[in-house]
């Protein structure tokens, strides 16, 4: 499946007010920084905006029972650092309604908790290095029993975890939706984070991420597509813009045929 990029619909107001060459130039926890914007946009407003925009899309020309057509909502976002995955998980979450997972803020949870498990990983997000798998298989194998529709962003970061989760799923009888892949060139990748203004965002650590990223990350990807679940998403644009687009793809998978 192809994604084209998709003027916004003008009845969206909120995002039509926005300047047309406005683009992301930087996500630094709830705020997100948009070129030529007159003052910072918070994350809940790009994601109303986003929103609003998609779910116009969504059910145009289906009727005013189109929102009931959709079903639960089980995918993965997957990109490089700085490609704004954060940001389009709100976006997409308010949407379909679904549980936000986020490996990286799991892992926040139980260092800041001083759990076993947390300082076991600290160790290694100090040192800049990926956390091992069993350590993030346990976490995210009980996260996922409890939830119906889920967002995983920072999971699977290696093709051990996507076999792993594949496993999974099927015990669990969730199967995925889909797999978004935010795509963004590593120079874009590079000045947002340098922009972004945090103490370990030089640009050596920058581009040493990145090419764990590619390295280890990004195939993935090629997993992912061989099971016909993957979408390429452009996502160096306008923030509510590439959250419109995900949506909508994500929505037709989920339409039955005919809708």
């Amino acid at each position: 499946m192809t994604i084209q990029s998709v003027r916004l619909p003008v009845v969206a107001s909120a995002v039509a007010a926005r300047p047309a060459k406005a683009t992301a130039a930087a996500v630094s926890g709830d705020e997100v920084q948009i070129s030529g914007a007159p003052t910072p946009a918070s994350a809940e407003q790009l994601a109303q905006q986003g929103t609003a925009a998609a779910e116009q899309a969504a059910t145009h020309g289906a009727g005013a029972g189109a929102a009931a057509l959709r079903g639960p909502l089980r995918m993965i976002l997957v990109g490089p650092p700085g490609s704004g995955k954060g940001t389009q998980a709100k976006i997409i979450t308010q949407f379909f309604k679904a549980t936000h997972i986020s490996t990286g803020e799991l892992l926040r949870a139980e260092v800041k908790q001083g759990t076993e498990l947390g300082k076991e990983a600290q160790t290694y997000m100090q040192a800049g290095k990926l956390v091992p798998d069993e350590i993030i298989l346990k976490m995210v194998d009980g996260k996922l029993a409890g939830e119906e529709s889920f967002i995983l962003d920072g999971f699977p970061r290696s093709k051990a975890q996507a076999e792993h989760l594949d496993e999974t799923l099927a015990k669990l009888g969730k199967p995925l939706t889909a797999v978004a892949n935010l795509m963004v060139d590593d120079e874009i990748v590079v000045k947002r984070l340098k922009e972004r203004g945090r103490q370990d965002d030089t640009e050596e650590i920058i581009r040493e991420r990145l090419q764990v990223y590619h390295s280890q990350t990004e195939p993935v990807t090629g997993h992912y597509q061989l099971q016909s679940l993957l979408e390429p998403v452009e996502a160096e644009g306008q923030v509510a813009q590439v959250g419109y687009n995900v949506i909508t793809q994500l929505n037709s998978r989920l339409r039955p045929q005919g809708c």
